[in-house]
């Protein structure tokens, strides 16, 4: 019986190598974490340099965050009033995340109204005072009608009857780049710039991982991953580009540190959790951990071994995101409570956890499982040209007659990470209420396809 294509491989492949047998020894590997000893002393001493760099590169940005944010609140309201009135008219023209034509591809200019109006707006306290107070002004008696239509109102100076929406415990850190821009421009050149900044970041990230794995089409499974959900036109968004340039940035860090001592990496991803939570905080923070991540991961395959030493490095650079973004976080919601009295930092996480809403456990999944339905839909072309990627990785893996335990062992790595996304939604549930949420699941796209790439890069060597 003849079978087209790659099929007398993947036959050949069974009868050698019956996968009933790898089976038991599948189980050891994820049971076992391989050559990790579920006795071996917990190593006190790297703990509490991990933690210390933390505490040190947290406090520092803490205090130049808050130098820079004092010093962008002395350039006074009426140099960016012009620019602010321009922008307003245009985002008034546009509506609310109007459609850009792109296979569903729209402008999240509903937040990026918000991120102006805080600009904009300050009131008349001291200075150190107003670097952390921050809000808007929103119609309607529970806020859900901010954005667009709010800025213009409140750039037309009709806030008497307007209520406020507090943002203070996030300090907003895109404030320290887009106020100065104000001076000179409207959101129709920020966007521009925003654009060219991403673009010119991300081909750095291209040619950096092309020179690091020595093979030009290395570059792939990134590119196709940060185009799957059109991150070169979404990064005209001003709030979502802030997060889409701290993981270019911190991919850029990963490309530097491959060849420094371990607590360069762990550095990186220590300030990449406090930049994504001083920037933007609740946007899309998981793209900025879970593109390094499977950047280093890639990098690692040839000098870290075995398997398990990787799974352990990889939670560890892990725990070193999460430190820096929770320690950043959990310090701007105690400032806000302790110099503003604000309890805004409070709601807003019971209510992003859907607790104040009461949100079900079903509910939650039931919520997830929409959000997955919408990122992989046949009828969208990116998803089409995701399965035929997926398929001709699987097609010249398996013709190779080389796919083996080690492989298997490899991708459950990279599957790890591509989990990230539904943690975080699965807690987070009200971002599953947002249209930009699908983006988190690039990160699963770039895990998936870089373990099957790499697998084939290395074969093919």
């Amino acid at each position: 019986m003849k079978f087209p294509g790659f099929a007398p491989s993947l036959f050949v492949g069974i009868k050698r190598n019956p996968p009933l047998t790898k089976i038991p020894r599948m189980i050891s590997f994820i049971v076992e974490l391989d050559s990790i000893k579920l006795n071996e002393k917990f190593d006190m001493k790297h703990f509490w340099k991990i933690a210390k760099e933390i505490v040190v590169l947290t406090g520092l940005s803490i205090i130049i965050g808050y130098f820079l944010l004092v010093l962008v609140h002395l350039i006074p309201p009426h140099l960016i009033q012009k620019n602010i009135q321009q922008t307003a008219q245009i985002m008034k023209q546009e509506g609310n995340s109007p459609s850009i034509y792109a296979k569903r591809s729209f402008l999240e200019n509903f937040s990026d109204a918000d991120a102006f109006a805080v600009t904009f707006n300050q009131k008349q306290k001291n200075i150190f005072i107003n670097a952390l107070e921050d809000f808007n002004y929103y119609l309607g008696e529970r806020g859900n009608n901010r954005g667009v239509e709010a800025l213009w109102e409140t750039v037309q100076g009709n806030t008497k009857n307007l209520k406020t929406y507090q943002h203070s415990q996030e300090w907003n850190g895109f404030q320290i780049y887009l106020k100065p821009l104000l001076i000179f421009y409207d959101i129709s050149d920020i966007r521009y710039l925003c654009f060219l900044a991403t673009q010119f970041l991300m081909l750095l990230v291209c040619l950096g991982i092309s020179r690091a794995k020595q093979h030009f089409w290395s570059f792939l499974p990134f590119f196709f991953a940060y185009e799957y959900f059109a991150f070169s036109l979404e990064s005209m968004s001003v709030l979502l580009n802030t997060d889409i340039c701290v993981m270019l940035l911190g991919c850029l860090g990963i490309l530097w540190a491959q060849n420094k001592p371990p607590i360069w990496t762990e550095r990186i991803f220590i300030s990449i959790g406090i930049f994504a939570s001083y920037f933007s905080m609740f946007n899309m923070p998981m793209i900025t951990i879970g593109f390094p991540l499977v950047l280093w991961l890639s990098l690692s395959e040839n000098k870290v071994s075995p398997e398990a030493t990787r799974i352990k490095k990889a939670l560890l650079y892990t725990a070193c995101w999460l430190g820096g973004y929770a320690f950043m976080t959990f310090f701007k919601l105690f400032m806000a409570k302790l110099l503003l009295q604000e309890s805004s930092g409070t709601f807003a996480l019971a209510w992003y956890t859907g607790i104040i809403s009461k949100v079900s456990l079903l509910d939650r999944c039931q919520q997830l499982l929409s959000k997955i339905t919408e990122v992989f839909y046949w009828g969208k072309i990116r998803y089409t040209l995701l399965v035929v990627l997926i398929l001709t990785c699987l097609t010249l893996n398996i013709s190779t007659k080389k796919f083996i335990r080690t492989d298997l062992e490899k991708i459950l790595l990279y599957l790890g990470v591509a989990y990230i996304p539904i943690v975080w939604i699965f807690i987070l549930i009200i971002h599953a209420q947002m249209p930009w949420t699908i983006f988190l699941f690039s990160i699963s796209i770039y895990a998936i396809l870089e373990g099957l790439w790499n697998i084939f890069l290395r074969k093919s060597n």
